[in-house]
């Protein structure tokens, strides 16, 4: 009788950890809205990958280490920094308790602005395969990216309420970064990568070199 009940208790006891880790790790959500169609629709469900983004903050940390003094705020990503293309789930800004779901458009550090319906990023026209058309007649004056924050826009840029008119998000208000679709079931699909031209992807690619840097 004692085996059976110590490993009934390991089996609890187990199922409880995966079950901790799995909600620390993944969350469901439900897409509402048509701010990012055609990429998502609404009432398409996603899981979400909340340690994508994981934040080391070096920074605090140093100031309790003696003799450590990393340069600046420093904050290490061990998982990845967001991306260009990156969908992400995060907290409406001044709405803690209402999530918004729309694509990584600008970096810390990038000065994003919109002419006649063209996302430009550092003055560079960006070539975006993801939306259905461009909505012409959209200007925006150049935003620059602050320390610590990401521009979003949905890809339905005419039914997208984004940084265009509440500026950029700061990541530590990211939830994560959508990883697959699973509902509905035909439409089931991960959501890893943006296929770009090889012009802009080479563009992209030598900005993730340069912030490492």
């Amino acid at each position: 009788m004692k085996p059976f009940i110590r490993e009934t208790l390991e089996t609890v006891v187990l199922a409880v950890l995966l079950f901790l880790l799995l909600r620390a790790s993944i969350q469901n959500f439900r897409v509402e809205g048509a701010s990012m169609e055609p990429s998502l629709l609404p009432n398409e469900y996603v899981f979400v990958n909340k340690l994508a983004y994981l934040q080391v903050p070096i920074g605090k940390i140093a100031r309790l280490v003696p003799l450590w003094d990393p340069p600046g705020d420093t904050t290490l990503y061990p998982l990845g920094a967001p991306r260009f293309g990156d969908v992400v789930v995060f907290h409406a800004p001044g709405q803690d308790r209402r999530d918004f779901v729309k694509r990584v458009i600008g970096l810390t550090g990038d000065t994003v602005a919109l002419r006649n319906g063209v996302v430009y990023v550092n003055a560079r026209p960006l070539s975006e395969p993801y939306i259905l058309a461009i909505p012409a007649g959209q200007t925006l004056d150049p935003v620059k990216v602050p320390l610590g924050q990401v521009f979003v826009m949905g890809d339905n840029r005419p039914a997208s309420n984004d940084s265009r008119s509440w500026g950029p998000v700061a990541i530590s208000k990211v939830i994560g970064r959508v990883w697959v679709r699973y509902w509905p079931v035909g439409e089931a699909q991960f959501l890893t990568s943006v296929d770009l031209p090889d012009e802009e992807a080479t563009f992209a690619a030598n900005h993730d070199q340069a912030g490492k840097r």
